[in-house]
């Protein structure tokens, strides 16, 4: 914890280590071998990325098909014809 860690070749960034965890299941949808921020992300600010997979965790009681609902007009608003 706290130390340093330097990712990438063009050039080398440092990040803070702010958390360590045990081995991910082989059967999780996640594997990897570090995590960072999307505002660490050189260049990859834009929503055009396509190769994240997202999760929206819903408050109890929430609507799933209403929340469905609404993500056309959110791609619309911040992608706009891309």
């Amino acid at each position: 914890m706290g130390k340093e860690l330097r990712v990438g070749p063009n050039p080398p960034v440092s990040y803070k280590v702010s958390g360590v965890m045990k081995d991910v299941p082989s059967n999780s949808q996640l594997q990897f071998d570090f995590l960072m921020s999307f505002e660490n992300q050189r260049g990859n600010t834009g929503w055009g990325q396509y190769n994240y997979t997202t999760y929206v965790e819903l408050r109890p009681g929430a609507s799933p098909a209403s929340l469905e609902a609404k993500l056309p007009g959110l791609v619309g608003k911040y992608m706009g014809a891309e």
